[in-house]
């Protein structure tokens, strides 16, 4: 008896045995499986097969111009936000009215919950005076209920941020637990166009192979992004007059998501003894009725005592005219570049004038000059050198007619003129008596200048026209302002 017990010990060890050698080989396989996977995905993610328009990839050149230029260089002013930041704030600009770098981190259709993670790893990076932060993001989403184009546009803004800690810190708060795979891999969220489009994965391979090979170019970029360059139109115009406007202000919500990462995104900037700047880009005037309403709701996430340069009210008739907007009766419309030159010197002049913020004058140093040299708003703000062939300079640092002129500069037709604002002399019109050749006749000309609406620089007023390529200014004789 003891001996047939022996032996039924030894069969159940036996069957033990043989079911552990099977789970192992189980585990084993399916690991094996899991890596085979993996790497596949790792592959086609890093090979971008799954990823469209990429070579006009905006959200990811962002984060690697960000990270290329403060590896040698310090961010002084930092914009977060939605679209309406990067067609409505035009870093270069900003960077030359004011001396220093300034720096657009925002992403199409992000929630302030996205800016928050976005400003926390900017600050990994550099240590910014002014965090600008657009409001357009702040409203009644909820970024665990975001489906959709709102879904994807999160996964977007998520996607191409370097600091992994930080990216799985965010996780939580960004995305649901059955969007956490689909945020870090293309082909996860994608893969379903090996079904519904096939093609568009060689068109997509295709694209990968040209963006390889052509990379990004050398020229400075700073976060810009502006699609329009057309203003309201009559058709749309008729809309607003027969329809109304697109937004009611009293219906507009903001959620407590929203006012939890407006509050954090105060805090995390004065932590870090960052002054924190809201700023509301406009919209047309037609396109909001009851902005007050819509103002009034907003405050449930940024307090009194936050600065706000809300410039949808009280609104500027005069600046932002219909030139200034994207050409669409829908709900989100951004600024046209012509726009975006308006509100960025506004936002220049303001926080030169309001702000209590010594920002550092890198515009003393040869470097800086050297990095903005002939990008946008370069040459509205500083003197071209004095070897540029495309320039010639009629006059600079020199007064005549009792006016301070700082600039007269002709460049292929366009004739600038600047004039100091040290000497009080304000006007709109700028008429020069010059001596000019035409066909190598001489002439004494009169010419207007209009003073420039698009461009306010801080220290002087910008006066512009334009001549035929045939004219060649001898000198000017007599400068009068109207």
């Amino acid at each position: 008896m003891n001996t047939n017990t022996g032996l039924q010990i030894k069969g159940n060890i036996t069957t033990i045995d043989n079911n552990h050698h099977s789970w192992m080989s189980l585990i084993v396989k399916l690991t094996i499986l899991a890596t085979i996977a993996l790497v596949a995905v790792k592959i086609t993610d890093d090979k971008g097969y799954f990823l469209s328009d990429q070579l006009n990839n905006h959200h990811e050149r962002r984060w690697d111009s960000f990270y290329k230029f403060t590896e040698h260089d310090t961010v002084d002013i930092v914009v977060i936000g939605t679209s309406h930041a990067f067609c409505g704030v035009n870093p270069k600009n900003l960077s030359a009215a004011l001396g220093c770098n300034c720096f657009v981190m925002a992403f199409n259709a992000t929630t302030i919950v996205d800016s928050y993670y976005v400003l926390e790893e900017v600050l990994t990076r550099t240590h910014p005076k002014i965090v600008i932060i657009e409001n357009y993001g702040i409203d009644n989403r909820i970024n665990h209920e975001l489906t959709g184009s709102g879904l994807s546009n999160q996964f977007r803004s998520f996607y191409p941020r370097k600091n992994t800690l930080l990216k799985i810190h965010s996780m939580p708060a960004l995305f649901t637990i059955e969007n956490y795979l689909p945020a870090w891999s293309s082909t996860m969220r994608n893969h379903e166009l090996l079904l519904r489009n096939p093609g568009e994965i060689k068109t997509n391979i295709q694209v990968q192979k040209e963006k390889r090979k052509r990379g990004y170019n050398n020229k400075l970029y700073l976060g810009r992004f502006v699609r329009f360059t057309e203003g309201i139109s009559d058709s749309t115009m008729a809309k607003y007059n027969n329809l109304g406007a697109v937004h009611l202000g009293q219906e507009k919500k903001v959620s407590s998501d929203a006012v939890k990462y407006a509050g954090k995104i105060i805090r995390l900037c004065r932590d870090n003894n960052i002054e924190p700047l809201f700023l509301t880009v406009p919209m047309y005037y037609k396109h909001i009725e009851n902005y007050h309403a819509w103002k009034q709701t907003l405050r449930k996430a940024i307090p009194d005592d936050v600065r706000w340069l809300d410039l949808q009210e009280p609104y500027d008739t005069t600046s932002f005219t219909t030139d200034c907007f994207e050409d669409t009766y829908g709900g989100n419309q951004h600024q046209t570049y012509y726009g975006s030159l308006i509100t960025t010197y506004k936002i220049a002049n303001y926080i030169a004038d309001s702000m209590n913020i010594e920002l550092p004058q890198r515009n003393s140093t040869k470097h800086w000059h050297e990095m903005f040299y002939g990008e946008e708003g370069y040459f509205e703000n500083y003197s071209p050198k004095p070897d540029d062939k495309n320039f010639q300079i009629l006059a600079q640092d020199t007064t005549i007619s009792g006016i301070l002129i700082t600039d007269c500069l002709l460049n292929k037709g366009k004739l600038t003129l600047k004039i100091s604002k040290a000497g009080h002399n304000e006007g709109k019109t700028v008429l020069l008596t010059v001596r000019l050749l035409i066909d190598g006749h001489p002439y004494i000309a009169n010419i207007d200048l209009q003073k420039a609406k698009e461009y306010t620089p801080l220290h002087h007023n910008l006066y512009l026209t334009y001549l035929r390529p045939d004219v060649k200014i001898v000198s000017i004789n007599a400068v009068a302002v109207y």
